[in-house]
């Protein structure tokens, strides 16, 4: 799938970015629904709704950054806006990319 110049998607995260070619982004901001601390985590997509605890939260997270990696270019930028509690996690994930 090719990207028009300054367009911008609305559509679930992970399967427009499995579609996209890779390094074809200069930049991929990700705005994740926080994990609020509930036992269970309620992730929507591909018309089927599935509870989630923190690690399958946070796996679910992993497979969306791998995927923005893939998909932005070498001097491309990725922006994740998550809630402060997660952070560390967050750059665990993004550690083993880069």
């Amino acid at each position: 799938m090719q990207i028009s110049p300054n367009a911008l998607y609305q559509a679930d995260c992970l399967s427009l970015l499995e579609r996209l070619e890779s390094d074809s982004a200069k930049l991929v901001y990700l705005d994740p629904p926080f994990f609020i601390g509930d036992a269970t985590f309620v992730l929507e997509g591909n018309n089927q709704n599935r509870e989630v605890d923190f690690d399958g939260y946070l796996d679910w997270l992993s497979q969306i950054i791998n995927q923005a990696y893939r998909v932005t270019a070498p001097a491309g930028n990725i922006i994740i806006h998550t809630e402060p509690r997660i952070n560390s996690y967050i750059r665990l994930i993004a550690e083993d990319l880069f």
